[in-house]
């Protein structure tokens, strides 16, 4: 499994101006994540979340909704992503948060890769963006 972090436009961010990033997961063939915010007996649910940063602040992440899957063990129905899938972050710069050049946005990504006999264990991953301001 790989992790992405990806920003659009714009090239530069004023206080108060949003910044759309997507969180890019590929899944490899074979195997599955379980979505977020599920509450889920066998498994851990994908959570992604800025790092605390004094510059911007976080709306929630928009996630995908996922596919039903059927648990072998206990037969429970529960979402998993498999494949690519994104998952979409706004940030907004904090007004009056300084007069930086530039910073670096760090998201984490936990997430347990699962295949149809096991789970591994949880993961994390760290993923980094450096980003100009205004």
């Amino acid at each position: 499994m790989r992790a992405e972090l990806h920003a659009a436009a714009p090239a530069a961010v004023a206080p108060g101006e949003p910044l759309r990033l997507k969180v890019r997961l590929r899944i490899d063939p074979g195997w599955h994540i379980y979505a977020a915010g599920l509450a889920v007996l066998a498994g851990i649910p994908t959570a992604i979340e800025l790092e605390p940063n004094e510059l911007f602040e976080s709306d929630p992440p928009l996630y995908p909704e996922g596919e039903p899957l059927a648990g072998a063990a206990t037969g429970e129905v529960v979402r998993v992503y498999a494949g690519d899938i994104d998952v979409a972050l706004t940030l907004r710069r904090r007004a009056g948060a300084g007069a930086a050049a530039s910073t670096e946005l760090a998201v984490r990504v936990r997430c347990q890769p699962c295949d149809d006999q096991r789970c591994l264990a949880p993961r994390v991953y760290r993923l980094a963006l450096p980003v100009a301001l205004t």
